[in-house]
């Protein structure tokens, strides 16, 4: 963000408190004095359930799962969002796997969108037939970390998305990616290999040097 110059914070959404999606809170949290922040934060536990709708700058964002009342964090109850406008929409589908993608396809409010968020990283645990069908995105993007210990993204996931015709990226290999939508440019897609600067969060132990 820093990076990017981005200085207000209209809405932050947590899909889960694992680690790896929830992580970086405290951080956000540090900078609320400098950020401006127009609503709380929303959790897997609060808002973020199926009914959620906010439309906000023409942007209609919807929380498609878990259903409402919801109390358990786990990956298969995390937050699944659907944002976009006109015919451009990306579907954030958090660590969902198999049977919350079937309760989703069973409920039909599933629908081909532009850009994919892998469900669960790429995990072989989720992705199935149906649901990448039923998606079918123009986009898959894996969130991964190089040499990552599960082997994100499973190759049996990567080749159904290639059989839907679906272009994939892996964050391990692009870094930071950026899809700019536009009425009649299509979708152009920025990602960190054209960063020349490396560079890191003040105060942080983690560096991030993207692909050169």
């Amino acid at each position: 963000m820093h990076y990017l110059n981005i200085k207000q914070l209209h809405e932050v959404f947590i899909s889960h408190f694992d680690n790896d999606h929830a992580g970086g809170l405290p951080d956000i949290e540090a900078a609320r004095e400098q950020w401006q922040f127009r609503q709380p934060v929303i959790t897997a536990r609060q808002q973020c359930q199926r009914g959620f709708i906010r439309h906000w700058q023409g942007l209609t964002i919807e929380a498609l799962w878990p259903l409402p009342g919801n109390t358990i964090d786990d990956n298969n109850h995390s937050c699944v969002l659907r944002i976009g406008a006109g015919k451009d929409w990306v579907l954030i589908a958090a660590d969902i796997e198999r049977s919350a993608e079937y309760a989703l396809l069973y409920a039909d409010i599933l629908s081909p969108v532009t850009v994919l968020i892998a469900p669960h990283h790429g995990s072989k645990t989720s992705s199935g037939r149906m649901f990448v069908k039923t998606v079918d995105p123009q986009h898959v993007v894996f969130t991964t970390a190089r040499h990552n210990r599960w082997n994100f993204p499973a190759p049996q996931v990567m080749r159904r998305y290639r059989q839907q015709g679906s272009q994939m990226h892996n964050t391990a290999v692009s870094g930071y990616l950026r899809f700019t939508f536009g009425a009649t440019t299509g979708v152009h897609l920025t990602s960190a290999e054209k960063m020349l600067s490396r560079w890191y969060h003040p105060g942080s132990q983690s560096r991030v040097w993207p692909d050169s």
